[in-house]
């Protein structure tokens, strides 16, 4: 019979009662039971939250804290973590929702090898006009040297919501921008994915049917009404955004696996920039028909 970890889920949330319903609901659904749940609320004025988790207070083992003020959204997820008191541990955004068997078919992955692994299961993204099952792909060259550089190549990945150890998801940090930048959560988690894939390999099961949902729809006020002014604004952050972000992950991936190899990662680094704003470029296109 195989013996099951304990896992932590951790959810940071602000404001998104309904979807933080929907994700606890998910939660209760879990075939696997061997496992807490620490939610932070940012903001402490919020009691539709409180109302929310007392819903499922009888039906989970929920230790929930709020904030005395907003710490913002990176603080709040290295909160969660801290909190842990499992052996693994999982991110979950209070927007996005796991299959009854995902806890259970994680743990059985991850109980067959050591700890140096994080397993991630399906990812299917609603987004506003269709629905993508996005399956990961798993991290297995046995060199953190090919891992890092296999980081600094890749364009979406979802390991951040990996079940991990919980010293590994401790040690994780966001990427830092510059200025009023800094206040945006966009990519941020691209650093946190080289720190993983440089510390650990990626399982994925075999012919997986499990999955976690994230919730890309946007509402139609963030996309009606744009001025050409903010538009502008809005590519020029973008950009800003990616070269920093790809730079960070070069300047992970040097400190962690020495400095020889500082040149190759920087290099990459670069390259991926200039393809990122190339796929960009060309999806855009491609959406307005020229």
């Amino acid at each position: 019979m195989t013996e099951y970890p304990r896992v932590t889920v951790g959810i940071p949330t602000y404001r998104r009662h309904a979807a933080l319903k929907r994700c606890l609901q998910s939660l209760v659904e879990q075939e696997f039971t061997n496992f807490d749940v620490v939610i932070s609320s940012n903001d402490c004025d919020d009691y539709a939250t409180d109302a929310v988790v007392d819903e499922f207070r009888e039906d989970l083992c929920i230790r929930y804290y709020k904030q005395k003020e907003n710490i913002g959204p990176a603080d709040n997820f290295y909160f969660v973590a801290e909190q842990a008191t499992g052996d693994f541990f999982m991110w979950l955004g209070d927007d996005d929702q796991v299959s009854s068997g995902y806890l259970r078919e994680l743990a059985d992955l991850l109980a067959q090898h050591d700890g140096t692994v994080v397993a991630i299961g399906n990812c299917l993204v609603h987004y506003p006009h269709t629905t993508v099952l996005e399956p990961p792909a798993p991290v297995l060259q046995k060199s953190r040297l090919l891992r890092a550089a296999r980081a600094l190549v890749t364009r979406t990945d979802r390991s951040l919501m990996s079940l991990m150890p919980t010293p590994l998801a401790r040690s994780l940090r966001f990427a830092e921008y510059p200025g009023p930048l800094n206040k945006e959560v966009l990519n941020r988690g691209y650093t946190m994915i080289s720190q993983i894939y440089i510390h650990s390999r990626v399982l994925v099961p075999d012919r997986t049917e499990q999955y976690f949902v994230k919730d890309h729809t946007i509402p139609k006020s963030y996309s009606n009404g744009v001025s050409e002014v903010k538009s502008l604004k809005r590519k020029t952050r973008f950009v800003l955004r990616r070269l920093i972000i790809r730079i960070q992950q070069a300047k992970v991936s040097t400190r962690e696996t020495g400095t020889a190899y500082g040149l190759i990662f920087y290099s990459l680094a670069i390259l991926s920039f200039s393809y990122d704003i190339f796929m960009h470029t060309e999806r855009k296109l491609l959406k307005s028909g020229k």
